[in-house]
């Protein structure tokens, strides 16, 4: 006997994944797009697995609310 449907169709599911998930974009600088490229490769990881851990440690790591925001300057 199959388990009964958490959600009524697919349609359903994928919206509850998304209001889980949701999805944040960014453009990186061409040198840290090449850094994040470069770690995902030697760890054998995606580059989104990547970001999704260099942000989670920097929320982890500092009170931005509290201390504020670094700027930093691309070189290109």
């Amino acid at each position: 006997m199959a388990r009964p449907r958490k959600y009524a169709d697919d349609a359903e599911k994928m919206r509850a994944f998304r209001a889980a998930k949701p999805e944040k974009c960014f453009r990186p600088g061409a040198q840290v797009a090449a850094t994040i490229e470069k770690i995902a490769r030697e760890q054998g990881r995606t580059e989104n697995e990547v970001i999704t851990n260099l942000v989670k440690f920097a929320l982890l790591n500092r009170n931005w609310l509290t201390l504020g925001l670094i700027t930093y300057r691309d070189k290109d």
